[in-house]
């Protein structure tokens, strides 16, 4: 695999170096600190079953469709045991890459934080592979056991498989993580109040971590959370407290990024979601208190 900083070359335009933390940034770290952001997760146990259709149905109400992605099937023989071993020997094998539902995609299970999730991607620069997208998805890691909150992390993993294909969707690295969030937090919203407070209580202590470590030399995967983080509650705020026709007209334009008509950037920059006009506190403590 390429090195992180030729890794990114290939999809970002921008975002390489971490922008300075403006000072007015300090309300939201104290903020965070004031709030108690400590999980009391109820756990209400399901099954991966349930997770994949249950986020399948909530993405079918969001939008007109998803599309497919470079990946390989969930039900390809021995396919656990590879990715477990070791991921790189797929990449021996770019045939088995092929285009799936992004709800194919194979999920490995890790034990711990009853919030967690990542998916795993890889350059395909290099590979004798017809590229449509600049990255090949190999799995999605999602804690055990299974729960309420389990469905909007995999809506999160989800949405990443969408824009993180395409190649223009984000064009500013740090802004990778804006469009997951929300849709997590989303999810977590029709799921009800129970399971998002403890959803934004999570989401809410992760950017307290990273603020944390802002003032460490490397940090620009630290300022992705940072910054997304800010940009998702500020659009959240602002789809919540819309109209029915407005909030349709977000998620259009959503489909669109999704769709690669769009880019994020282009979205947030028309309806004024910057750094500089997230840098509030008064979202978070809506969205807080939903």
């Amino acid at each position: 695999m390429e090195k992180e900083k030729d890794f990114l070359k290939c999809c970002y335009k921008t975002g390489f170096v971490p922008k300075k933390v403006d000072s007015r940034a300090s309300n939201i770290f104290t903020f965070l600190c004031e709030n108690n952001l400590a999980n009391n997760p109820h756990y209400v146990r399901t099954n991966l079953k349930n997770v994949i259709n249950s986020t399948a149905a909530f993405y079918s109400e969001a939008f007109e469709s998803l599309h497919s992605v470079l990946t390989i099937s969930k039900s390809t023989p021995e396919i656990y045991s590879i990715i477990n071993n070791n991921v790189s020997e797929l990449l021996q094998k770019p045939f088995v890459f092929k285009e799936y539902s992004p709800f194919e995609i194979p999920i490995i299970l890790k034990s711990g934080n009853p919030f967690y999730g990542s998916i795993i991607r890889t350059g395909i620069q290099g590979l004798d592979i017809n590229p449509y997208s600049p990255f090949i998805i190999t799995h999605i890691n999602l804690s055990k056991p299974f729960s309420t909150y389990t469905i909007p992390c995999y809506t999160h993993e989800i949405m990443h498989s969408q824009v993180d294909t395409i190649q223009g969707a984000v064009t500013d690295y740090h802004n990778l993580e804006v469009l997951p969030i929300f849709m997590e937090k989303l999810n977590a919203y029709f799921a009800g109040s129970k399971v998002f407070h403890e959803i934004e209580k999570a989401r809410l202590y992760c950017l307290l971590n990273s603020m944390s470590k802002l003032i460490e030399e490397d940090n620009n995967r630290d300022y992705i959370y940072y910054s997304s983080t800010l940009k998702a509650e500020k659009l959240f705020d602002m789809y919540v407290n819309s109209s029915d026709s407005d909030k349709k007209v977000i998620m259009d334009y959503i489909q669109m990024i999704i769709n690669g008509e769009i880019s994020l950037e282009e979205f947030l920059e028309g309806f004024g979601i910057t750094l500089e006009s997230s840098l509030d506190t008064q979202a978070m403590k809506r969205n807080l208190h939903l």
